[in-house]
């Protein structure tokens, strides 16, 4: 597991024909990635994927974090990031992530709150 400053890119829709992304980085994530391929008839598909852990204690996550609806209505998204299916994550070695399933723990002590983001 590493830790380490991840940058969040939203969709927000279309000016014209260009897909628009909000970027929002994020400091103090922890995060892991798997690196697989699976062998099909026309060849090797990639099947990486990755783990995101993003405690409400660190970095000022929570402050800056809304949910989809209330982010998606804002007229002024700068600051603030959503976590949704279809986004992307980009992580500090480089390598850029689609999330595919968002949860939320709150179990323990609140210091032990967090998202649980995966990605492949």
């Amino acid at each position: 597991m590493q830790t380490g400053d991840i940058k969040f890119l939203n969709y927000a829709g279309e000016e014209g024909r260009r897909a628009v992304w909000v970027e929002t980085q994020i400091s103090d994530v922890r995060f892991e990635t798997t690196k697989g391929a699976r062998t099909t008839k026309d060849g090797n598909v990639d099947t990486d994927t990755m783990r995101l852990w993003i405690f409400d204690r660190t970095s000022g996550a929570t402050n800056a974090y809304k949910p989809v609806e209330v982010w998606e209505a804002l007229t002024d998204k700068t600051g603030f990031y959503t976590l949704k299916k279809g986004d992307k994550v980009e992580l500090p070695t480089g390598e850029v992530f689609v999330i595919t399933e968002v949860s939320r723990q709150e179990f323990g002590s609140p210091q032990m709150f967090h998202f649980q983001v995966l990605g492949a």
